[in-house]
């Protein structure tokens, strides 16, 4: 892992986790960082995880935000053209992989905030319930959790469960969206934990 660290220029507003700019940004985890959905090229000095499939892209990157500090933000495109809604009947299990990035252990001292940035990935089963509308799964390391929802059309949403170094907490910390159809699901994540942690990931079948 890498220490990275940035001035805090805009106090005020990481204290008090104010929304701001364009998207879902502002959700906040802790006192000094925050992590949404967003453009992730308001990332700079950090690195991002991508990955796609028939239905599109996830892209995610954790790093610095110009003037408001340490950030993890997840984006997805779906590719409308490629695919059709999920079935009605059913219940399949279904190869995927995930992938993460973040800033762990973050601490803000003497007017900066610093962290040490990890990535982690790995394979995970998902289970697709299509009668319910159900989106289930548990990475093989164990560090993953994903609990979902779909619509008829295939629009999910739900929550994860992630740490990074462990297996994945009880209680979910993060928020999860994307999309399922017949076969493949194709969903970005973001959160944070009780450790001071954020992070921002995707999964993707394979």
């Amino acid at each position: 892992m890498s220490l990275i660290s940035r001035p805090l220029f805009a106090t005020l507003t990481l204290l008090t986790l104010a929304a701001c700019g364009n998207g879902d940004r502002g959700v906040g985890f802790g006192s000094i960082a925050a992590s949404g959905f967003a453009d992730v090229s308001d990332i700079y000095n950090g690195e991002e995880v991508r990955d796609s499939n028939p239905l599109g892209n996830y892209r995610a990157a954790a790093g610095n935000e110009r003037d408001v500090g340490l950030r993890a933000y997840s984006e997805i495109n779906l590719n409308s053209a490629s695919y059709a809604p999920p079935p009605d009947t059913g219940t399949v299990n279904l190869a995927a992989d995930y992938e993460v990035i973040g800033i762990t252990d973050l601490d803000g001292n003497y007017n900066r905030v610093e962290g040490y940035r990890f990535r982690d990935s790995g394979a995970i089963t998902l289970i697709a319930d299509y009668e319910n509308g159900r989106l289930r799964g548990t990475s093989n390391d164990q560090q993953l959790r994903i609990e979902g929802d779909f619509t008829r059309s295939g629009r999910l949403t739900g929550e994860v469960a992630f740490s990074s170094d462990g297996p994945a907490p009880g209680n979910t910390n993060g928020e999860l969206k994307g999309h399922v159809s017949s076969g493949d699901v194709l969903g970005a994540f973001h959160g944070g934990t009780e450790k001071k942690e954020i992070y921002a990931g995707g999964i993707a079948t394979r």
